[in-house]
C-alpha cells in the first residue's frame, strides 16, 4: 500500500481542521506538515516532499500562481484546492508531453538533435493520468 504524503497549506484554520479530520486515522495518508502562511509553501515542499499539497482557491475560484510556480518547481506533487464558500475543489498535477519526429539517420541530423536544433513535427497522443 503506497502512503499519500500531505502536506496542509490551506487556510482558514477552520477549513484545515475539516481536512484534518477527513483524512483522520486513514492508514494510507500521512500528514507531513501544516502551514500557517501560504508564503513559506516553496520551502515546505522543497524540504518535506509531500505527494499532495492541499491548498486554499481563491475567491474566484481561480487557481493562485503560487499553484502553477509549484507546479513548475515540483512536477511531482499534486494540488488539492478547496474552496469552503464556492463548496468546490479542483485537482491539479503536471503532465510529460510527449513529442517524436522522423529524421534522416545521418551524423548531421543526430549531432543537430542532440544539440536541440532538431524541429519536432508532431506531438504524441497524451493519456491523461490522474494519478501516479
Amino acid at each position: 500500500m503506497k502512503i499519500a504524503r500531505v502536506l496542509l497549506a490551506n487556510q482558514p484554520r477552520l477549513l484545515r481542521e475539516r481536512v484534518l479530520a477527513a483524512i483522520a486515522n486513514q492508514p494510507d495518508i500521512v500528514i507531513v506538515g501544516q502551514l500557517e502562511d501560504s508564503s513559506d509553501i516553496q520551502e515546505a515542499v522543497a524540504r518535506l516532499r509531500p505527494d499532495w499539497v492541499v491548498v486554499t482557491l481563491d475567491e474566484s475560484g481561480a487557481l493562485s500562481p503560487q499553484c502553477y510556480e509549484l507546479l513548475g518547481e515540483h512536477p511531482q506533487t499534486k494540488i488539492l484546492s478547496i474552496s469552503s464558500r464556492r463548496n468546490s475543489a479542483t485537482l491539479c498535477w503536471a503532465s510529460l508531453i510527449m513529442h517524436s519526429s522522423q529524421m534522416e539517420p545521418t551524423q548531421k541530423n543526430l549531432l543537430g538533435a542532440l544539440r536541440g536544433k532538431h524541429q519536432f513535427v508532431r506531438t504524441l497522443p497524451s493519456r491523461p493520468q490522474l494519478f501516479r
